[in-house]
């Protein structure tokens, strides 16, 4: 009994943390208007791809984070989370290992939150990593995990431990 309202407690504070990022995430995608090119850049992928996510994935991600603040459907949106994590730690992880995330900024900033500074907009030349040192390799790798880390969130809140 103890332990299932703990674990209760445990899911409802991690589904409000998710909320939160979810809807942070979504609004400063809205106001940026550089996400299309770290999407064309991560993804790899035909034009009207990265259009069609950059213009659905804020209000996608603003649904998922008003859906888990107001505790209805919590399982579904917790697991549609989990694949949308799934599928980022993809992403950045081909981008990681095809050495496209080593030219970003060095507080390892992948447009994940929107982008707000003008300077920060990405080459299309792709860095030769050893130009760099191994701690644009450390904050490259840290992107990649920081998606899979969120996906076990996702995982609890969706199946409350």
């Amino acid at each position: 009994m103890l332990l299932s309202t703990i674990r209760e407690i445990v899911a409802a504070g991690l589904a409000a943390g998710l909320a939160v990022m979810w809807l942070f995430a979504g609004v400063t995608k809205l106001f940026s208007p550089l996400s299309l090119a770290y999407a064309q850049r991560l993804i790899n992928g035909p034009r009207w791809l990265c259009i069609a996510i950059v213009r659905t994935l804020p209000f996608v991600e603003i649904a998922l984070g008003g859906v888990l603040l107001t505790r209805h459907w919590v399982r579904e949106a917790a697991s549609i989370s989990l694949a949308l994590f799934v599928s980022f730690t993809l992403v950045l992880g081909i981008a990681y290992f095809r050495g496209s995330l080593t030219g970003l900024s060095t507080v390892g900033d992948c447009g994940c939150f929107g982008k707000k500074r003008p300077e920060a907009v990405p080459s299309r030349k792709i860095p030769i990593r050893t130009q760099l040192g191994p701690q644009a390799d450390y904050i490259a790798a840290r992107m990649v995990v920081r998606p899979l880390i969120l996906a076990m969130i996702s995982c609890v809140v969706a199946f409350k431990a």
